[in-house]
C-alpha cells in the first residue's frame, strides 16, 4: 500500500448540504459564508483541513454526514510517499 503526506494546514474542497451550511453559520455566528465558498468550483466550500475537522469532526459519518464524504485535495499539496520517508 502506498501513502503520501498531506499537511493539515493545506486546503480541501468539500460539498456541504443545507445542514452543513447551517453548522458553518452557527460555528462562526455569521450568515456570511462567502469566505468559505470556493472560487474554483461552484457549490464547493474551501477549508484548511484542520478547520474542517474542528467544525465537522463530531458529526458522525457512521449515520449522517452534513457534507460529502469525499474531499478534494490539490495534487501539489501531496507530499512525499511514506516509503521514501521511512527509508
Amino acid at each position: 500500500m502506498a501513502y503520501v503526506g498531506f499537511n493539515l494546514n493545506n486546503n480541501i474542497l468539500v460539498r456541504l448540504d443545507a445542514k452543513g451550511v447551517e453548522i458553518l453559520r452557527k460555528h462562526y455566528d455569521t450568515n456570511n459564508i462567502s469566505p468559505w465558498l470556493s472560487k474554483e468550483l461552484e457549490g464547493m466550500y474551501k477549508f484548511q483541513f484542520h478547520e474542517f475537522m474542528n467544525i465537522y469532526g463530531k458529526t458522525g459519518i457512521a449515520s449522517y454526514a452534513p457534507y460529502s464524504t469525499v474531499v478534494y485535495l490539490e495534487k501539489s499539496d501531496l507530499g512525499e510517499k511514506l516509503d521514501k520517508v521511512l527509508k
